[in-house]
């Protein structure tokens, strides 16, 4: 499924924000059951996993039918579906990765929806609008088309929807009409999410490797990154410490080169063009999950840190350039390549609708050079 432009640089932004929940861990039995009380149709089969097994399929966009309430009384008073209309305006108030969901606002992120009477609308994210060209509705079913031909869907049901952003269930996202019984959603703070990870440790080598470096005392990355779907090649020369984050990264696209920093400190991120030594304020955060591990504005750091809590994966011995590597492969397919000396190596990761991008990493260590943290001497514009 395709999806918009503006709406794909939201998502990544969730990603990266979802990176230190992200991760192999599930939502206890009573919290899916509770999700899936406020959204499911009354026949709707679960096809759920114990609790206890971290290979717990999350693949369905929308919660299914949770178990029956002890009390035959407790639903009652609770208002019909038809008590709230579909179209109107939602407000986003929870996201869902992996079976756990995070309240929006403690991710720093702001998204409306809007379903006209027409068939069409808008959305809203943080500082971007998007024209719904078409929505429709049927049997529950909201599918929502943008101008380029994109679209997501997801189940909307007495002024509650939750939609499926990726068109894969790993990501939910759950918008609200004023009024609407939000109570079934169990909403966990980043705190929360975080600690529960941490209860439990893989032992990966990508664990291992990502269990080593300290951002604090610094992390330093070198690495390649080619994409098929833009045929692009990137090198990345990437330095955090301390909550200050300095990405150099040099693009090249059909014989076209381009350097750009992406620089980071004190809630505020800038992009800087060090040829002409100038730069623009990109944008202003307060999330507490950017500003307390920098490297997670990193594409390579974030996925490591999101794969290195994962339970379920291979090992295999794989070939890159004519030699062997001892691979880690991951339920979505993502694979990281270790070398005799426990090094990575590479890192193969393939998208359906964006194609494979392959990492190439030169260096992770601590070498942080923090005279680059010094960029006084760029002419900054808001």
């Amino acid at each position: 499924m395709k999806k918009a432009r503006i709406l794909l640089s939201l998502l990544l932004t969730l990603a990266l924000i979802f990176a230190l929940c992200a991760c192999g861990g599930q939502t206890t039995q009573a919290e899916q059951n509770s999700a899936e009380a406020a959204l499911s149709e009354p026949e709707q089969d679960t096809n759920e996993a114990a609790p206890a097994e971290p290979e717990q399929d999350t693949a369905e966009a929308v919660p299914a039918e949770a178990e029956t309430a002890s009390d035959p009384d407790a639903d009652k008073d609770a208002a019909p579906a038809e008590d709230l209309p579909v179209e109107g305006e939602y407000t986003l108030f929870a996201v869902q990765n992996d079976g756990y969901t995070a309240d929006s606002d403690d991710m720093d992120t702001y998204s409306t929806m809007t379903l006209s009477e027409d068939g069409t609308g808008s959305m809203i994210m943080n500082d971007d609008a998007l024209e719904i060209t078409e929505w429709t509705e049927v049997n529950g079913t909201l599918t929502i088309a943008f101008p380029d031909g994109s679209s997501i869907q997801g189940t909307i049901r007495n002024g509650l929807a939750a939609m499926d952003i990726w068109g894969t269930g790993d990501m939910i996202a759950y918008y609200a009409k004023e009024g609407a019984d939000t109570s079934g959603i169990r909403i966990m703070t980043v705190d929360e999410i975080l600690a529960a990870y941490e209860a439990s440790v893989p032992d990966s080598m990508l664990y291992a490797l990502w269990e080593s470096l300290d951002t604090e005392a610094g992390v330093h990355m070198s690495y390649d990154m080619h994409t098929d779907y833009l045929d692009a090649d990137q090198s990345f020369d990437v330095h955090g410490k301390d909550g200050v984050y300095y990405s150099l990264r040099t693009t090249n696209v059909s014989g076209y080169k381009n350097a750009t920093i992406t620089f980071f400190r004190d809630g505020t991120a800038y992009n800087l063009d060090p040829e002409d030594m100038t730069g623009l304020i990109a944008t202003t955060t307060t999330s507490s999950v950017i500003t307390k591990n920098v490297m997670l504005m990193d594409n390579l750091y974030s996925d490591m840190w999101h794969y290195a809590q994962e339970m379920d994966y291979t090992v295999e011995t794989r070939d890159m350039d004519g030699a062997s590597y001892t691979t880690e492969v991951f339920s979505d397919g993502a694979a990281f390549y270790f070398d005799d000396a426990g090094q990575l190596v590479y890192y193969i990761t393939d998208i359906d609708g964006i194609g494979e991008t392959v990492y190439m990493i030169h260096a992770i260590d601590g070498t942080v050079d923090e005279a680059l943290f010094d960029i006084s001497g760029y002419e900054i514009s808001e």
